[in-house]
């Protein structure tokens, strides 16, 4: 067939916004992160792929190699979501599993690449109705910044784009319904609190590895008294600059809108 599996997607919004604050840390770098939700049944008057996809929350990933075009996680990442979302399921009595995986576009158009359909079938192999969401952002338009989100899969080889709606808040109809609401935005929101102490962890990592010695630049040491001491200094001065990043743009906005929930809960 050359129709996805899935039928839409529905992402609550707490999960929207926290996927889309995860994506504004950085324009220079892709982020990365896990989908855990549902899988339902189609309703009769759906699509002919039967399976339609609930997300109920993001979970952002510790990235072990950043680039501008694609991102790199440890497999054990992959082992924690799966735990995550058993425990999920004992708090919400539904069926939760990893559905998806999502990550940045900074500064080009969603549209996904070659690599992020090779991801993506990678993915489907695993699990035929695990869908793949990218959000463009940083993108220069005349009236500001324009952010983009859509959802595929990988269809022999090809990009098939999937319907995809945010949840608005209080539209649960229920009261089990509510709860499970409640607890969604908890785990949403524990996400976003977790996106600096993420950050700071790839920072530090990335700042220890560019200190360590390597063999020939011992070698070099020890044939010379002196070194260059701006060369030295620069993996430490990208550091500091790239944890100021993280202040200024994820934990002040983030203390702002604490302030501003405060005032009107005053």
């Amino acid at each position: 067939s050359h129709l996805p599996v899935v039928d839409w997607v529905s992402l609550d919004w707490v999960a929207y916004w926290g996927c889309l604050t995860h994506a504004m840390v950085t324009e220079n770098e892709e982020i990365m992160g896990l989908c855990l939700g549902e899988e339902l049944q189609s309703a009769a008057g759906d699509a002919v792929g039967g399976v339609n996809l609930e997300i109920l929350a993001f979970l952002p990933l510790l990235r072990v190699d950043k680039r501008k075009d694609r991102v790199e996680i440890e497999p054990d990442q992959l082992v924690a979501a799966t735990q995550r979302a058993d425990e999920l399921t004992a708090q919400l009595g539904r069926t939760v599993r990893v559905v998806g995986w999502y990550h940045s576009h900074p500064h080009i158009t969603a549209l996904p690449s070659h690599v992020d359909l090779a991801t993506q079938l990678s993915y489907q192999q695993l699990a035929e109705s695990f869908v793949g969401l990218i959000f463009a952002v940083y993108s220069g338009h005349e009236r500001g910044q324009r952010c983009q989100a859509l959802c595929f899969q990988n269809v022999r080889g090809s990009c098939a784009y999937i319907p995809m709606r945010v949840r608005p808040p209080h539209c649960a109809t229920s009261p089990d319904a509510a709860a499970a609401t409640a607890v969604s935005a908890a785990e949403n929101a524990a996400g976003v609190v977790a996106l600096p102490r993420l950050l700071f962890e790839e920072e530090q990592r990335e700042f220890e590895q560019q200190q360590q010695p390597k063999s020939n630049q011992k070698a070099t040491a020890s044939s010379s008294n002196s070194s260059d001491s701006v060369v030295e200094l620069a993996p430490a001065c990208a550091y500091a600059c790239n944890v100021g990043s993280i202040v200024d743009r994820l934990i002040w906005p983030l203390i702002q809108v604490a302030r501003d929930r405060c005032v009107d809960q005053a």
